[in-house]
């Protein structure tokens, strides 16, 4: 496997969706409410990056890759990204909605 290339940035964004606790990570669903998050910036050639994060996060058919819009924090500014949703059926016994909408915002609170 390729070392996988650094970003030139990262910026807080948001994107409309459902978050919820799957345990020891959250999972993205297609929602209206505002989740946040990060977006990693790169000029080119990512592809391996992307490779390397197939296999550790949708190897099973869990999460699925997806270009969806988000809105970057600090300017508003609306791009369009990659981002991993949980396969519809996947935890559907288990996974608990973040009213939030934030993963660290969550785990800080002692997860309520």
């Amino acid at each position: 496997m390729n070392t996988p290339k650094k970003p030139k940035g990262v910026e807080k964004a948001k994107c409309k969706g459902t978050l919820y606790d799957l345990g020891n990570f959250p999972g993205l669903t297609p929602g209206d409410k505002w989740v946040k998050g990060e977006v990693y910036i790169y000029d080119k050639g990512m592809t391996d990056n992307l490779k390397e994060l197939d296999s550790i996060i949708g190897n099973e058919g869990t999460f699925q890759r997806v270009v969806m819009q988000v809105k970057i924090a600090s300017s508003g500014k609306a791009l369009w990204a990659w981002a991993y949703l949980l396969s519809e059926g996947e935890y559907e016994e288990s996974k608990k909605p973040i009213a939030t909408g934030d993963w660290i915002h969550y785990l800080v609170k002692g997860r309520r």
